[in-house]
């Protein structure tokens, strides 16, 4: 129940943050940031 919790709002702020980008016309900078924040992932390379 928690992860789906978690999900859930994980993808709620995304999308907020495309509608966003989208009506700031700014939406390919938001897709590279975060398909860079997605490769860096959230555990530090060793």
């Amino acid at each position: 129940m928690l992860l789906t919790w978690n999900n859930l709002a994980y993808y709620q702020r995304l999308m907020a943050g495309i509608r966003a980008a989208i009506d700031e016309g700014r939406f390919e900078d938001f897709r590279l940031a975060t398909k860079e924040g997605w490769a860096r992932g959230d555990i530090p390379p060793l």
